[in-house]
């Protein structure tokens, strides 16, 4: 899958602005099995649920096909 922009690429391989050295890398933003995308908190949770545009450069995010 191409990405819309450098930082959400590097955000969901992990290398994002928000993971960090000292903890295991993880993304800030997930795609969930049903498609959609979600920001996930620290602790695993959502806190944001089917996101539509990339919080970095606002492009349209894909969803999967239905």
């Amino acid at each position: 899958m191409g990405f819309c922009c450098e930082d959400l690429a590097a955000e969901l391989e992990g290398r994002g602005k928000y993971a960090s050295g000292l903890l295991q890398p993880r993304s800030l933003i997930e795609r969930d099995a049903d498609g959609s995308w979600n920001v996930i908190a620290d602790d695993g949770c959502p806190v944001l649920d089917n996101i539509k545009f990339c919080p970095f450069c606002g492009a349209a995010l894909p969803r999967a096909p239905q």
